[in-house]
Formats: C-alpha cells, structure tokens, sequence
C-alpha cells in the first residue's frame, strides 16, 4: 500500500485511476487473507495492522473508506 500511495503521487493524472483501483484490489485481497486465516484457526491476534500513516494516506487518496478503525490484534489504526 505505501508503495503504491508512492507511486500514486508520481504518476500523470491520467494513470491515477489504475493505481486507485490496485489499491482498492489490494485493500480486498488483504481482507479476503485475513478472514481466511481466521478460518483457517490461526490467531491473528498478534498480526499488525495496517501502519496509522498508510491507512491515513490511503484515505487522503481513496477519498472516505470502509477501512476498518482496528486491525486485527484489535490495536487502533491511528492516524499521525
């Protein structure tokens, strides 16, 4: 997600939407993991959330998001 928050700001306008829709992709792909680890059995309670400033980042870029306020060891997904 940092990555492509990078790469976002360094592209032309007009290839701006390909990178929002990877993150939106990536953004799934991530929830579809970790509902599948909870599946699964595995604790994800000690597994990090997603970093306040790339969660702060995606917003600033997604617009308003579903991203969850907590990640999944229940810690808050702050913001800087």
């Amino acid at each position: 997600m940092a990555v492509l928050s990078d790469v976002h700001d360094k592209m032309p306008p007009e290839a701006r939407e390909a990178i929002v829709t990877a993150m939106e992709a990536s953004l799934e792909g991530h929830a579809a993991a970790i509902e599948a680890l909870e599946r699964m059995g595995v604790d994800i309670s000690q597994l990090p959330g997603l970093p306040g400033e790339v969660r702060q980042r995606l917003e600033d870029i997604l617009g308003e998001t579903t991203l969850p306020a907590r990640g999944p060891a229940g810690r808050p997904l702050t913001r800087r």
